[in-house]
Protein backbone atom coordinates (compact mmCIF):
# COMPACT_ATOMS: atom_id res chain seq x y z
CA UNK A 1 0.00 0.00 0.00
CA UNK A 2 0.91 3.60 -0.70
CA UNK A 3 1.34 5.88 2.09
CA UNK A 4 -0.84 8.84 2.19
CA UNK A 5 0.79 12.37 1.62
CA UNK A 6 -0.21 15.41 3.97
CA UNK A 7 -0.68 18.21 1.74
CA UNK A 8 -2.45 20.60 4.05
CA UNK A 9 -2.78 20.57 7.63
CA UNK A 10 -3.96 23.23 10.30
CA UNK A 11 -6.07 23.46 13.16
CA UNK A 12 -9.47 23.07 11.38
CA UNK A 13 -8.38 20.07 8.39
CA UNK A 14 -6.19 17.95 7.41
CA UNK A 15 -5.80 17.01 4.04
CA UNK A 16 -3.92 14.45 2.38
CA UNK A 17 -3.66 12.79 -0.94
CA UNK A 18 -3.78 8.74 -1.72
CA UNK A 19 -4.05 7.46 -4.98
CA UNK A 20 -6.93 9.40 -6.49
CA UNK A 21 -8.63 9.90 -3.23
CA UNK A 22 -8.43 13.31 -1.29
CA UNK A 23 -9.06 12.60 2.69
CA UNK A 24 -10.24 15.18 4.61
CA UNK A 25 -10.22 14.98 8.47
CA UNK A 26 -12.10 18.73 9.86
CA UNK A 27 -12.78 19.46 13.23
CA UNK A 28 -13.73 22.96 13.30
CA UNK A 29 -15.06 25.51 10.71
CA UNK A 30 -14.46 25.94 7.22
CA UNK A 31 -13.56 29.23 6.06
CA UNK A 32 -12.96 30.46 2.70
CA UNK A 33 -9.00 30.24 2.88
CA UNK A 34 -9.31 26.65 3.78
CA UNK A 35 -12.00 25.93 0.87
CA UNK A 36 -9.32 27.50 -1.21
CA UNK A 37 -6.56 25.14 0.24
CA UNK A 38 -9.27 22.14 -1.01
CA UNK A 39 -9.65 23.66 -4.25
CA UNK A 40 -5.38 23.67 -4.89
CA UNK A 41 -5.37 19.80 -3.28
CA UNK A 42 -8.39 18.44 -5.98
CA UNK A 43 -6.64 20.88 -9.07
CA UNK A 44 -3.18 19.22 -7.60
CA UNK A 45 -4.44 15.78 -7.53
CA UNK A 46 -6.82 15.88 -10.84
CA UNK A 47 -3.24 16.96 -12.49
CA UNK A 48 -2.09 13.21 -11.58
CA UNK A 49 -5.16 11.76 -12.17
CA UNK A 50 -6.78 13.60 -14.92
CA UNK A 51 -9.09 10.52 -15.04
CA UNK A 52 -11.07 11.85 -11.89
CA UNK A 53 -10.77 11.76 -8.70
CA UNK A 54 -12.73 11.30 -5.47
CA UNK A 55 -12.94 12.82 -1.93
CA UNK A 56 -13.69 11.30 1.52
CA UNK A 57 -14.43 13.39 3.94
CA UNK A 58 -14.59 13.33 7.77
CA UNK A 59 -16.56 15.77 9.69
CA UNK A 60 -15.91 14.94 13.77
CA UNK A 61 -18.08 15.80 16.70
CA UNK A 62 -19.00 19.53 17.02
CA UNK A 63 -17.72 20.53 13.85
CA UNK A 64 -19.69 23.60 13.09
CA UNK A 65 -21.17 24.63 9.45
CA UNK A 66 -19.01 26.61 7.34
CA UNK A 67 -20.40 30.12 6.87
CA UNK A 68 -22.48 31.35 3.41
CA UNK A 69 -19.19 33.26 1.88
CA UNK A 70 -17.18 29.48 2.42
CA UNK A 71 -19.73 27.32 1.16
CA UNK A 72 -20.30 29.55 -1.71
CA UNK A 73 -16.75 28.73 -2.54
CA UNK A 74 -16.96 25.45 -2.32
CA UNK A 75 -19.94 25.79 -4.64
CA UNK A 76 -18.00 27.31 -7.10
CA UNK A 77 -14.56 24.91 -7.36
CA UNK A 78 -17.22 22.02 -7.37
CA UNK A 79 -19.14 23.61 -10.29
CA UNK A 80 -15.46 24.05 -12.26
CA UNK A 81 -14.61 21.10 -11.47
CA UNK A 82 -17.54 19.11 -13.31
CA UNK A 83 -17.55 15.59 -13.53
CA UNK A 84 -13.72 15.03 -13.29
CA UNK A 85 -14.84 15.18 -9.52
CA UNK A 86 -16.54 12.08 -8.99
CA UNK A 87 -17.91 11.81 -5.78
CA UNK A 88 -17.51 13.74 -2.49
CA UNK A 89 -18.35 10.96 0.28
CA UNK A 90 -18.76 12.91 3.53
CA UNK A 91 -19.03 10.72 6.89
CA UNK A 92 -20.84 12.84 9.94
CA UNK A 93 -19.81 11.83 13.07
CA UNK A 94 -22.21 14.27 14.88
CA UNK A 95 -25.71 13.17 16.05
CA UNK A 96 -28.52 14.91 16.32
CA UNK A 97 -29.81 17.93 15.21
CA UNK A 98 -26.25 19.09 14.18
CA UNK A 99 -26.16 15.93 11.84
CA UNK A 100 -29.23 16.94 10.28
CA UNK A 101 -28.00 20.44 9.38
CA UNK A 102 -24.85 19.25 7.75
CA UNK A 103 -26.76 16.65 5.52
CA UNK A 104 -28.90 20.04 4.47
CA UNK A 105 -26.10 22.00 3.77
CA UNK A 106 -24.76 19.42 1.47
CA UNK A 107 -28.32 18.77 0.03
CA UNK A 108 -28.12 22.29 -1.00
CA UNK A 109 -24.71 22.29 -2.56
CA UNK A 110 -26.08 19.53 -4.91
CA UNK A 111 -28.98 21.50 -6.15
CA UNK A 112 -26.76 24.39 -6.38
CA UNK A 113 -23.90 22.11 -8.88
CA UNK A 114 -26.83 20.63 -10.37
CA UNK A 115 -25.05 17.08 -9.40
CA UNK A 116 -25.99 15.11 -6.66
CA UNK A 117 -21.61 13.84 -6.31
CA UNK A 118 -22.19 15.36 -2.72
CA UNK A 119 -23.43 12.04 -0.14
CA UNK A 120 -23.45 11.52 3.12
CA UNK A 121 -23.03 8.32 5.56
CA UNK A 122 -22.69 8.49 9.19
CA UNK A 123 -20.30 5.31 9.20
CA UNK A 124 -16.77 5.34 7.19
CA UNK A 125 -17.41 1.51 6.20
CA UNK A 126 -20.08 3.10 4.15
CA UNK A 127 -18.81 5.79 2.50
CA UNK A 128 -15.41 3.86 1.74
CA UNK A 129 -17.56 1.36 -0.06
CA UNK A 130 -19.36 3.80 -1.65
CA UNK A 131 -15.90 5.49 -3.65
CA UNK A 132 -13.87 1.98 -3.80
CA UNK A 133 -15.10 2.00 -7.49
CA UNK A 134 -14.35 4.95 -8.43
CA UNK A 135 -10.63 4.32 -6.91
CA UNK A 136 -7.51 4.44 -9.34
CA UNK A 137 -6.26 1.06 -8.17
CA UNK A 138 -3.31 -1.22 -9.62
CA UNK A 139 -4.80 -5.15 -10.61
CA UNK A 140 -5.12 -6.91 -7.71
CA UNK A 141 -5.09 -4.53 -4.92
CA UNK A 142 -7.75 -4.45 -2.12
CA UNK A 143 -8.96 -1.06 -2.54
CA UNK A 144 -11.11 -0.96 0.30
CA UNK A 145 -8.59 -2.31 2.97
CA UNK A 146 -5.68 -0.10 1.72
CA UNK A 147 -7.90 2.89 2.18
CA UNK A 148 -9.01 2.09 5.55
CA UNK A 149 -5.36 2.00 6.13
CA UNK A 150 -4.80 5.25 4.44
CA UNK A 151 -7.70 6.70 6.20
CA UNK A 152 -6.41 5.40 9.71
CA UNK A 153 -3.09 6.70 9.06
CA UNK A 154 -4.26 10.90 8.10
CA UNK A 155 -6.66 10.52 11.15
CA UNK A 156 -4.56 9.33 14.00
CA UNK A 157 -1.44 11.45 13.08
CA UNK A 158 -4.00 14.20 13.20
CA UNK A 159 -4.15 15.84 16.55
CA UNK A 160 -6.73 19.46 16.16
CA UNK A 161 -6.40 22.42 17.78
CA UNK A 162 -9.80 22.05 18.32
CA UNK A 163 -10.71 18.87 19.73
CA UNK A 164 -7.72 19.58 22.58
CA UNK A 165 -9.28 22.63 23.49
CA UNK A 166 -11.26 22.43 26.42
CA UNK A 167 -15.31 22.86 26.49
CA UNK A 168 -16.74 25.87 27.60
CA UNK A 169 -19.28 25.52 30.16
CA UNK A 170 -22.79 26.25 28.89
CA UNK A 171 -24.25 29.26 29.67
CA UNK A 172 -27.78 30.04 31.74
Amino acid sequence: MTSPRIVHSDDVICMAAWQNVLINDTAGRLEVEHMKRLERGYRDLLSSYPEGIVCLAFLRPGTPVARAAARNEATRFIKELGDSLKRTAFVIEDRGVLAQVMQTVLRGVNVLIRNPKLVSFSSADDAIESIVPLVAATPGQDVAADLRAAVATVRNGYAPAAATRPKRPARL
